[in-house]
């Protein structure tokens, strides 16, 4: 098997620190459902969660899992072009709103009127 480079590395250390963060969240929704229908409070009847970062795990948890995808490509697209105004001194505007979707899922009820 060939050497990985410093840089093969250093993107291989950052894809394994974001599937943890990801599993992680994922993890924490997975235990408010479970500490929800622990007291008797249903998903989604009584309460719908919602999570971020559409993983593995929000489409195959006991509930599966309404999400919002997190925008991975475009974020690190526009970090790069922000890191190269910035270093041309021509970048102050540090706020970005990215387009995303719901992928809905069963954790998420119908809204009712009161």
């Amino acid at each position: 098997m060939p050497k990985q480079t410093k840089d093969q590395k250093r993107k291989a250390k950052l894809e394994k620190r974001r599937k943890a963060g990801e599993r992680q969240l994922q993890q924490q929704t997975e235990m408010l459902i479970r500490m929800l229908t622990e007291r008797n409070i249903r998903v989604p009847e009584d309460v719908s969660v919602i999570s971020i970062d559409d993983s593995d795990l929000a489409r195959h948890s006991e509930v599966p899992i309404t999400s919002l995808p997190h925008p991975k490509e475009n974020l690190g697209k526009k970090a790069a072009e922000t890191l190269l105004q910035m270093i041309a001194g021509k970048k102050k505007d540090l706020t970005y709103e990215f387009d995303t979707r719901v992928v809905e899922r069963e954790s998420v009820a119908e809204h009712k009127s009161l």
